[in-house]
């Protein structure tokens, strides 16, 4: 299946990015809409799984805006520019689910934890009490 294919793919050691993803509501009722958020969200969390996954690139942003021939209900905003509940399950994923925040206590100077490949920005008081910051890529 897919799964499958994702992996072999990961076996070339190269980024995969998806492009011009278009995930269409049935239509656009309230129900419609919720419908088109939870394909959604099933699908991003399995994409952003694949371990060689460099991004996935939405296509339709707003309804009614694709080339012709296009579904017309696959954007995360309505025609009018209101958000769609597909909109705020991708803000949730991105912008919470998908955010490692930790406060930790350093222990013998090091602090461990479990989170997603990425650069990551720690910063820290050092013994003087001055801030210090340093980047550092996980992967």
């Amino acid at each position: 299946g897919v799964a499958e294919r994702f992996a072999l793919l990961s076996k070339a050691e190269k980024p995969i990015h998806l492009s011009e993803i278009t995930i269409t509501a049935p239509d656009n009722s309230p129900r419609g809409q919720m419908v088109q958020a939870i394909i959604m969200r099933n699908l991003y969390r399995a994409w952003f799984s694949v371990e060689k996954m460099n991004g996935i690139t939405w296509w339709n942003v707003v309804d009614d805006c694709g080339a012709p021939g296009e579904p017309s209900i696959s954007g995360l905003f309505t025609r009018d520019m209101r958000p769609k509940a597909v909109y705020f399950a991708m803000d949730d994923l991105v912008n919470r689910e998908w955010k490692t925040r930790l406060s930790a206590k350093a222990q013998g100077g090091q602090v461990a934890f479990r989170g997603f490949r990425g650069r990551y920005r720690l910063t820290w008081k050092d013994a003087d009490g001055k801030k210090q910051m340093k980047l550092v890529e996980v992967k």
